[in-house]
């Protein structure tokens, strides 16, 4: 009677374990799958949300293909028994279509026992497009305060870290990055005490691809001209013309302020154009454009021993392109202030490469 009574006790135990394991799938196959998302990039971590009846508590998913290591996901969640949540990572991962595989374990005393659901080509791992690169705005800082720059391009996404990278290896790190649009990524570069010289810019994936663009930036050598300097703003004229329209008079007016209170220094100006037009008439016209300014500097008070003229046509654009955008940037005077007599070439050094 007693073995008999221990008989009872013990199927009821087995009976209650099922039951209760059966009501969270355990035993059965999770069926009628559903994910939140059918795919992701192989630079990041992807959150999924999957749907379906019949999840164990003790559910495992993974993404399996043939060839390739499994991808397990970390951490599960289970919310209910027909809803759970996951984490995938998928970073360094190859590209291309993987299989979802949804287990539910089972395991009572030493037997173990595995419901498998295996649902064909469910998840698409994509390659991340490689960023391009456009312009770096501003492209030049002083080596005295951290800024903050936009890189402009295609492509770009918040996983990017962006270095400075100098001729003598000197890494500069973006800070506090912040994506706009896939076209355009601001960041902040700490140029405190760096050494001066050009930089490259080099976009770090987090599918460890590195990209990589020449003398993007420059650091300048900071000093109390160069800061005054970046408050004179450049003057811009229309197509052919050597004077300057209304809506340029307050810049110039600006720029006079700016000359007349530091009258200890010397003063270049700088004429330029766009590319369209003969080599000799462009020269010309620079020539005419910076008289014009000088002319007006003069008029005005400032006294013309501290000016020195230079016309450098269309050889040192201040806008690589060659749309319309660019042009309009290219037709201009540009002012500098200087300790010393100014040369030619003090008058393009501001210019990137």
């Amino acid at each position: 009677m007693q073995k008999k009574r221990i008989m009872i006790v013990i199927l009821g135990f087995i009976l209650l374990f099922n039951v209760t394991e059966m009501s969270f799938g355990v035993g059965t196959n999770p069926k009628n799958i559903a994910l939140s998302q059918s795919s992701g990039f192989d630079d990041e971590l992807v959150q999924l949300a999957i749907g379906g009846e019949k999840f164990s508590k003790s559910v495992m998913v993974k993404l399996t293909k043939n060839g390739e290591p499994d991808i397990v996901a970390d951490p599960i969640s289970l919310i209910s028994k027909t809803q759970i949540s996951c984490s995938f990572d998928l970073r360094n991962k190859p590209a291309g279509v993987w299989d979802l595989t949804i287990t539910n374990p089972k395991k009572f005393l030493f037997i173990k026992k595995e419901k498998v659901t295996v649902i064909p080509e469910a998840f698409s791992i994509v390659a991340t497009p490689t960023p391009i690169f456009r312009q770096i705005v501003p492209n030049r800082g002083l080596n005295k305060d951290s800024i903050k720059v936009c890189i402009q391009g295609e492509n770009l996404n918040k996983n990017i870290v962006l270095q400075l990278i100098g001729g003598d290896q000197t890494v500069i790190t973006g800070e506090n990055a912040e994506v706009e649009s896939d076209s355009s990524l601001t960041c902040f570069f700490n140029l405190d005490q760096k050494a001066p010289g050009d930089y490259d810019l080099q976009m770090k994936e987090a599918n460890g691809r590195i990209t990589g663009f020449k003398k993007a930036f420059r650091v300048d050598v900071y000093s109390g001209v160069s800061e005054i300097n970046r408050d004179i703003q450049s003057l811009y004229f229309p197509l052919n013309q050597s004077s300057l329209s209304r809506t340029q008079l307050p810049r110039l007016e600006h720029d006079l302020t700016v000359l007349a209170a530091n009258s200890n220094l010397y003063i270049l100006i700088g004429g330029h154009t766009d590319e369209r037009g003969s080599r000799e008439y462009n020269l010309k016209l620079s020539a005419r454009r910076a008289a014009f300014v000088k002319n007006y500097l003069v008029r005005h008070g400032i006294d013309p021993k501290r000016i020195k003229v230079y016309a450098y046509g269309e050889n040192f654009p201040a806008q690589k392109g060659h749309a319309q955008i660019d042009w309009e940037q290219n037709r201009r005077v540009d002012i500098l202030l200087l300790e010393t007599p100014p040369s030619k070439e003090q008058g393009i050094l501001h210019i990137s490469d």
